[in-house]
């Protein structure tokens, strides 16, 4: 009987490790795309890198929903579902905390917000985010007029601002 009992956990091991790898993969992947992210020069790439962690991290979660759905019974499972449901909310909230300084830098205050309020939506007591929102305010503080100027010379691609091109002596 013991010898019975010792093999149906160990097969309870098993099933529980092979439906965790999934999201355990999901999860090596968005942290690999994060730390990709963190590591671009292009703030346009970074954005994008960081917006495909997310997705993987919602992937992660939706998993978990799932196998905690068909497997209640299984507390063990449920344990671990649990741990990997609390790494993987870290991450995305690191992640959106990061997705919001890039836009604070772009000044793109809206959408700064927005992330954050997303972070806030997953753990709404956090000081990283306190602490973001902070810095967001801060930036909404700052000369609007001069952050516009240097905002539209940005895109402008022109150092002197306006459209290139145009203007000079001839």
């Amino acid at each position: 009987a013991k010898a019975k009992l010792s093999e149906e956990a160990a097969k309870a091991e098993e099933k529980r490790a092979r439906l965790l790898a999934e999201v355990d993969d999901d999860y090596t992947k968005g942290k690999a795309l994060a730390m990709e992210g963190l590591t671009e020069d292009s703030d346009s790439k970074a954005l994008d890198l960081l917006e495909r962690a997310l997705a993987r991290g919602d992937e992660a979660l939706k998993r978990l929903d799932s196998i905690e759905k068909q497997n209640a019974e299984d507390a063990a499972l449920l344990a671990e579902a649990k741990q990997r449901r609390d790494r993987t909310i870290a991450g995305i909230v690191k992640v959106r905390i990061h997705r919001a300084d890039l836009y604070i830098w772009r000044g793109s205050l809206p959408n700064a917000k927005k992330e954050l309020d997303a972070a806030r939506k997953l753990v709404p007591s956090s000081p990283d985010i306190d602490a973001a929102m902070q810095r967001l305010l801060a930036a909404d503080e700052d000369d609007p007029q001069e952050l516009r100027y240097l905002r539209e010379r940005r895109q402008s691609g022109s150092r002197f601002g306006g459209r290139a091109g145009g203007g000079g002596r001839r």
